[in-house]
């Protein structure tokens, strides 16, 4: 019965480690994205409070 479930607990796991290194990837690259954003609109903010003065 154990022996039936090694191939199983293996494969689970190889899929959940796949998924950990997706979430990874997109946490990371959602936070630089979030934080070019946020770059990107302090710029655009600043100058459009600069053309509006």
């Amino acid at each position: 019965m154990s022996l039936l479930l090694l191939p199983v607990l293996a494969h689970s796991l190889a899929v959940a480690q796949l998924l950990a290194r997706l979430l990874w990837l997109g946490f990371v690259t959602s936070t630089a994205i979030i934080i070019f954003a946020e770059d990107m609109g302090v710029s655009v903010v600043a100058c459009m409070s600069v053309r509006c003065r």
